[in-house]
């Protein structure tokens, strides 16, 4: 049987197809769609944080917690570690 599929084709041959098929975009020959794919998002990322303002919330006292990284932290509210309330607004 001319499969092209190498001996039998019903069986898991974990490296039928090279080790490129195991790698899932971590690696150098990862496919090229799925890297422009990924460098387009953040070109377009770019493009949408350069046209808008972030600044924290005048309403909220941010503080910094130190655990193992800096986290911001809203002072008197225990339900809201880890937030950083942001007022957003078009670039001028």
């Amino acid at each position: 049987m001319g499969s092209g599929m190498g001996s039998g084709p019903r069986n898991f041959v974990r490296f039928r197809f090279g080790l490129w098929a195991i790698c899932r975009g971590s690696c150098s020959r990862s496919c090229l769609g799925m890297r422009f794919a990924v460098y387009e998002m953040k070109v377009i990322l770019s493009v949408l944080l350069n046209a808008f303002e972030f600044r924290p919330s005048p309403d909220c006292k941010i503080s910094w917690l130190d655990h193992t990284i800096l986290a911001p932290h809203v002072e008197g509210d225990p339900s809201l570690v880890n937030r950083l309330p942001l007022v957003v607004s078009e670039a001028h």
